[in-house]
């Protein structure tokens, strides 16, 4: 079944690019100065999605103060924070996509551009400053359109030539509405975006909008830029293309294909073809092609295509040789893809404790606990996080290890193991509990007292299984701290009987773990008094040292340094206590040390940059060049992560080449709602009291399911009561942005009032609809357990008379309709994409023949 269009869609650009304006140069510290250094220009641009005429105090309880604050983004580089509510005293100037949070208002809506309200920067301090609220960004969700009432969503438009020129050049990403970077102004590279993806309008001025990637906006998020409305193509419906996935196969045996045109008077011309491949490939996309307009004869979309990767990068474009664009292709199968999920996991650390167990550890082990006058190390680590530990999944675990003994146990004693279960856990409840879990058996532990030692303890041995212990969840980051001033001695172990372990031994084990970041943290030595051979003891407090650095040394050189990257110096993952404070000392470094590699900002950088197809390592070099407190081993880790396999998506900038085509609307083709996972919930909850109430008497049978739908439209859905029963329900749900596209499914056909009136609608066309919404609500239940629905329809068994126009489009399905899987596995083919959608949220693509 092909639904119906009701109308067209069109959109259409015709904003031409602003002059450019000067911006001032970005100010540091807290100096008070001129406003004249604003001038020529600089004033804010206000833009749709600003604070302008937002009411605060409505957020704030009906008060001009809150001192939690509400979160917003700057929305230009160089937006000046002022010393005072009035006054023309400047304190600071505050980057593009800055978090700031507003605690104050004058107690009005302020409406022009140089208002200003109170604000703080989070993950800076408490100061207030005042800033100007046409310089701060207030949706916290894309802007909706006028038309569809959907979220305004944008592809970039990274054709800047006919398609036969071969040419594609990367489209920048502003950090100013007026689209006069000052950096560029500098030699900088400023963000580009050369890649198909998907993001969000959340700002609007005549001449760009302000995109992001994610559904919800906090504080803490980040801002893709302001892009010149030229390079923008519109998708305000939700409405994708795919081939359908069992497309015959071409003459030559190939992959089974659709044609798509340039032109549409090009239409059936075969050599203007530029073929779409079918097949299941597009089951492990998570994109299709959005559908832009539609009319009688075509769909206009939206296309990229692919293996552009390969071509000469000449003055920033990307020029294809004649032979490449004769064999251009859409194959969602050759489109380089980038693993979210496992970039997204470096927000998600387990840091582990190796802890020597013997008398002398007894101060450290007491201030990893803490106490009721001392907060203890998870405590602590979760403080110095501060406003990141919302956006950062935390667990802990430790292991203990003292000697071995001749014919007894090899020292290895208490512990908590990371385990493969709460992998994803990061709500406030799941980081209570690990807490809990960790200072519980943490206080199981005792030290041991034997005074008849030769001061080596089992460290190779700790180690050992300590690789052990931290291999759960194995996608998250691993963070070790060993804690000892004990070395190790092997003939002693192999003397007792237990395995002396080697350094290369140990370090394979520890090196399977690839996101590890190994710290050792020596304790300051004892004094002569309190032992009783002091050259023994320094001897073993020296040979830790060494221990430590070799296996440092080895992590480390694990992956060589890129040319001009610094290498790795293992001293900086080697902390020499001072006696003095040295418990303090150790957690003050210890926390720090998970602060330094805990930055959810510069993984959400590393996405938007990948997803716009910068290369990783430009981003990389950028990103660590802004961040110089985040250890080298981390950029390593990601490097790792973002590139397993390495090659030119790690080194080159991806291009795409993104064009608008036309459809025959007789191709094989399959039309998909994009729905997010709440919106498909939505549906299905839509869908159950109107089957429901089909199971009544047929006099009560029509007043219930005109009933059924009006209510579950206002419970489920929070609608207002229809204006007018005559309305078709489908205009009513557009209105208020539930209906995904412009084609009418059988229900939406119906008016409330057609419902409940015999005259208008006979009981076996009731039947025929109760009997599809049933079906509708089994293929969408089967859609959320990843199933696909064959279709197959068949004829009426009994005809029908009176039968309207509208419901002869009912389909009348073959049963039992038949389930089958996108693919051979439910991890690579999938119906949703999760993460991968790139916008924070599960998305689905589910065919729009499911729908009611």
């Amino acid at each position: 079944m092909i639904a119906d269009p009701v109308s067209p869609i069109r959109f259409r650009n015709t904003a031409t690019r602003a002059p450019a304006g000067v911006l001032a140069a970005a100010l540091a510290g807290l100096l008070l100065i001129s406003d004249t250094a604003w001038a020529n220009g600089a004033a804010p641009l206000p833009s749709t999605g600003d604070c302008r005429g937002f009411d605060f105090i409505e957020r704030f309880g009906f008060e001009e103060e809150n001192a939690d604050g509400w979160p917003t983004l700057v929305l230009r580089a160089g937006a000046p924070a002022y010393a005072a509510e009035t006054g023309k005293a400047i304190a600071r100037s505050v980057d593009f996509s800055t978090g700031a949070l507003v605690t104050k208002t004058d107690g009005s809506r302020g409406t022009a551009a140089t208002d200003r309200v109170a604000v703080y920067f989070p993950d800076e301090s408490t100061d207030r400053y005042w800033m100007n609220r046409a310089d701060l960004l207030c949706a916290r969700t894309p802007l909706l359109d006028a038309k569809t009432h959907l979220e305004r969503k944008a592809f970039i438009r990274t054709r800047t030539a006919e398609r036969k020129e071969g040419v594609v050049q990367a489209i920048t990403a502003h950090v100013s509405p007026d689209l006069a970077d000052a950096a560029e102004a500098n030699g900088d590279d400023s963000r580009k975006l050369s890649r198909f993806a998907n993001y969000l309008i959340y700002g609007e001025t005549d001449d760009a909008y302000l995109l992001a990637d994610r559904f919800t906006l906090d504080h803490r998020s980040r801002l893709v830029g302001w892009v010149e409305k030229e390079h923008v193509i519109n998708w305000n419906w939700a409405i994708g293309l795919r081939p359908r996935h069992d497309i015959a196969p071409a003459a030559d045996g190939s992959t089974g294909r659709i044609c798509a045109y340039d032109d549409k008077t090009a239409l059936g011309n075969k050599a203007e073809c530029l073929p779409i491949l079918g097949g299941r490939a597009w089951f492990k996309s998570s994109l299709r092609l959005p559908v832009l307009d539609v009319d009688d004869e075509t769909y206009r979309v939206a296309v990229s295509v692919s293996g552009l990767g390969n071509a000469e990068v000449i003055d920033g474009k990307l020029r294809l040789d004649k032979a490449m664009l004769e064999t251009l292709e859409v194959d969602p199968a050759k489109t380089p893809g980038i693993n979210e999920d496992a970039i997204r996991s470096l927000n998600k650390i387990d840091v582990f404790f190796l802890i020597d167990g013997t008398r002398s550890m007894q101060p450290y082990i007491d201030a990893i606990r803490g106490d009721e006058f001392r907060p203890g190390i998870i405590q602590t680590i979760l403080a110095t996080l501060g406003d990141r530990a919302p956006g950062v999944s935390f667990r802990a675990g430790f292991r203990v290890f003292r000697d071995s003994k001749a014919g007894g146990g090899t020292g290895i004693g208490e512990g908590y193991p990371l385990r493969d279960v709460d992998c994803d856990a990061d709500t406030e409840a799941g980081l209570a509990r690990e807490r809990e879990r960790f200072s519980r058996r943490l206080r199981t532990v005792s030290v041991t007292t034997d005074d008849t030692d030769d001061f080596a303890e089992n460290l190779l041995g700790g180690l050992d299984q300590a690789a052990t212990d931290m291999a759960g969840c194995p996608d998250r980051q691993k963070l070790l701290f060993v804690i000892s001033d004990a070395g190790y001695d092997p003939e002693a172990q192999a003397a007792r009987g237990h395995v002396a372990h080697s350094v290369e031994r140990v370090y394979a084990r520890l090196a399977r773990l690839e996101k590890l970041t190994a710290f050792f943290v020596r304790t300051p030595p004892l004094p002569a008094e309190r032992v009783r051979n002091q050259s023994a003891y320094l001897e073993s407090w020296n040979n830790y040292g060494a221990y430590a650095m070799t296996l440092l040394s080895a992590l480390a050189a694990r992956e060589p340094a890129k040319p001009g990257e610094p290498p790795v110096d293992p001293r900086a993952y080697f902390f020499d206590l001072g006696a003095a404070g040295a418990e303090n000392i150790m957690i003050d470094r210890i926390s720090q040390s998970v602060r330094s590699v805990s930055v959810p900002a510069i993984v959400e950088d590393v996405l938007i940059d990948l997803r716009g197809g910068a290369a990783l390592e430009a981003i990389i070099t950028r990103l660590r060049n802004e961040n110089a407190d985040v250890p080298m081993l981390f950029w390593k880790m990601l490097r790792r992560t973002a590139c397993p396999q390495g090659g030119e998506s790690c080194s080159k900038r991806i291009y795409e080449g993104v064009y608008e085509v036309f459809i025959p609307r007789e191709e094989d083709i399959v039309l998909e709602a994009w729905l997010r996972a709440e919106q498909l919930t939505n549906w299905r909850d839509v869908l159950r009291p109107i089957v429901d109430a089909t199971s009544y008497s047929l006099p009560q049978q029509r007043r219930a399911l005109s009933q059924a739908v009006r209510n579950t439209l206002q419970t489920v859905l929070k609608m207002p009561t229809p204006e007018s029963l005559d309305e078709d329900i489908g205009t009513f749900m557009q209105r208020a942005g539930y209906l995904p596209g412009p084609f009418r499914t059988p229900l939406m056909r119906y008016t409330f009032e057609e419902l409940q009136q015999p005259r208008l609608i006979p009981q076996c066309e009731l039947d025929r609809l109760r009997d599809w919404l049933a079906a509708s609500s089994g293929m969408l239940r089967k859609v959320a357990s990843n199933l696909l629905t064959r279709i197959e329809k068949t004829d009426p068994a009994r005809p029908c008379d009176g039968l309207s126009a509208k419901g002869r489009k009912i389909p009348i399905l073959k049963k039992p309709l038949e389930d089958f899987p996108p693919g051979p596995d439910d991890k690579t083919y999938r119906l949703s994409s999760g993460e991968a959608s790139g916008l924070g949220e599960k998305v689905y693509w589910v065919p729009h023949d499911y729908l009611p």
